[in-house]
């Protein structure tokens, strides 16, 4: 994809393309996070019993 995006727009399509990629890992991590926080607070209340 690169290698297309070099040879068909230049520099410019390169850097979409990274940057692209850059904000798709932003929101990649943060869901992450989002998840293993929330599965270690139910896992967490699960263990203690506590239903609600």
């Amino acid at each position: 994809m690169g290698r297309t995006a070099s040879t068909q727009r230049g520099h410019i399509g390169l850097t979409t393309l990274t940057t692209g990629g850059q904000l798709e890992a932003i929101a990649w991590n943060t869901s992450q996070g989002f998840s293993t926080a929330l599965s270690t607070f139910v896992a967490q209340n699960y263990a203690a019993g506590k239903k609600r």
